[in-house]
């Protein structure tokens, strides 16, 4: 089984795996979770594991090996900055943040250094109105419980 962090209102999940040969098999869940079922899981396969949450990127998730018959995996790397996603990128209007630990807070900038947004957070997951930027390119820092920081290009359109 393969589960990514559960989204609050979500409907839909799309896991994309992608084998050694590049070849692409798209799984649709109402939940967040998905059994590895099919012919295209292979024992000793090694696959790329990528998520979507309502037609909307989420990030990498891991690398899967399949172990036996029975689907039993192992995870052999999870993407270092997995705990945190910022998605949509590009982005019309907001921008969601997901973080497995709480978020401290947030500064965006426009590619000049000029600070364009800050907020002060306490949550592991927040939607950022920012309906007010002009399209372009700006970079968005993100602080962490955990003492962390973050930076994060993104594209609003």
């Amino acid at each position: 089984m393969i589960s990514c962090y559960a989204i609050p209102n979500a409907s839909n999940y799309k896991f994309r795996f992608t084998n050694s040969n590049g070849v692409q098999k798209w799984v649709d869940s109402n939940t967040p979770s998905i059994q590895l079922i099919g012919d295209y899981f292979k024992v000793g396969g090694i696959y790329e594991v990528e998520v979507r949450v309502d037609d909307q990127a989420y990030g990498q998730l891991c690398r899967i090996t399949v172990l036996g018959n029975n689907q039993e995996i192992l995870i052999e790397q999870i993407k270092s900055n997995n705990s945190l996603s910022v998605y949509p990128n590009p982005f019309n209007t907001q921008i969601k943040l997901l973080n497995s630990k709480h978020i401290r807070k947030v500064e965006l900038f426009d590619i000049t250094g000029k600070l364009r947004f800050e907020s002060n957070l306490q949550e592991k997951r927040a939607d950022l109105n920012l309906d007010f930027l002009k399209n372009g390119i700006y970079i968005l820092k993100v602080y962490t419980s955990e003492n962390q920081v973050k930076n994060y290009k993104i594209i609003k359109e």
